[in-house]
């Protein structure tokens, strides 16, 4: 065994397993523990063959990991080797075994080198085309957050993001910002300003009607439709009030052409805006109906009662 075991440093140690013939190489500060430790699980006798004191941890580990790719192919389970110990003592004096500290610090200055050059060149000044295109990202910026303080007047939060084309979280964080605040609050008081010049007005007009002007102001009676104006509803893709629909009353495909096109065409949107993509994900992802399809498809079939309605009513007529 070479070297003092007892001395202030760190090791590359073996231990040495006799009655299989293995070694078992590694790093420690105390090998002498180490080899009480691994004792204890071992049923067979453990013996302290070699040890080799180093100044550094670094420089210990660097010696490890070059033994390690020495006998790599004698390695038969975890780190234990089929090792003699005049093989390991003839590993520490190879030329690569001994020169493995000097070349891990070379590798660690080079790596700091780059490290202090990346945070230089991150730290330096932005060039003009940087400058340029955050002015103009700034400016969008500004452009929407109006539009949105505009929009958030009299829709939603979700419908002006949409709108605006930003997600719902953007449009609350943009909410704390004081320049937002106060375009917000501006738009909110053109907004209340239109109304309150209209009640003022109103506020002069006679306050009681006559019976005649109530009866002239009364929403004309919905007209049913006649048997005339009966359409049937068509099968495959149309659109109800805006929204695109496939199959028969009930809005949903049919064969799986209708189902490919139907994905498609919400696929093509989703890029578009937040809705969009919950659209399709409802859609494509889940395969169910959207709240605009559903909404259509009840506004359809409703039609299509009246219709039938109004055939067996003119059908009656003599």
């Amino acid at each position: 065994m070479s070297g003092a075991a007892d001395s202030e440093g760190t090791y590359v140690y073996a231990i040495s397993c006799r009655r299989l013939g293995l070694l078992k190489i590694g790093v420690a500060d105390e090998p002498r523990k180490r080899l009480r430790e691994l004792q204890v699980g071992s049923p067979l006798e453990l013996t302290l063959a070699y040890t080799q004191p180093y100044g550094e941890r670094g420089d210990a580990v660097a010696v490890c990991e070059e033994l390690y790719r020495c006998f790599a192919e004698k390695r038969d389970r975890g780190r234990w080797y089929r090792l003699t110990v005049e093989q390991l003592r003839y590993g520490f004096g190879r030329r690569a075994t001994v020169e493995a500290p000097q070349r891990a610090r070379a590798a660690e200055a080079a790596r700091a080198s780059e490290l202090a050059a990346g945070e230089r060149k991150c730290s330096g000044r932005r060039t003009q085309k940087q400058l340029a295109y955050e002015r103009r990202r700034r400016q969008q910026r500004r452009q929407k957050q109006r539009r949105a303080a505009r929009l958030l007047s009299w829709v939603t939060q979700e419908q002006a993001a949409a709108a605006v084309g930003v997600s719902s979280r953007t449009l609350r964080n943009w909410k704390t910002a004081p320049a937002f605040r106060r375009e917000l609050e501006r738009s909110q008081q053109r907004h209340l300003h239109q109304p309150a010049s209209g009640r003022s007005r109103r506020a002069t007009s006679p306050a009681r009607r006559q019976p005649d002007d109530r009866r002239r102001n009364r929403p004309p009676p919905r007209q049913q439709p006649t048997a005339a104006a009966e359409e049937q509803l068509p099968s495959g893709f149309r659109y109800a009030n805006g929204v695109p629909l496939w199959g028969d009353s009930d809005g949903w495909p049919r064969t799986p052409e209708e189902h490919a096109e139907r994905d498609d065409y919400y696929s093509a949107r989703r890029d578009r805006s937040e809705a969009d993509r919950y659209d399709y994900n409802t859609v494509v992802r889940f395969g169910g109906q959207t709240a605009a399809e559903k909404r259509a498809v009840r506004q359809e079939q409703k039609r299509s009662r009246q219709l039938a309605h109004a055939k067996r009513t003119s059908s009656r007529d003599p």
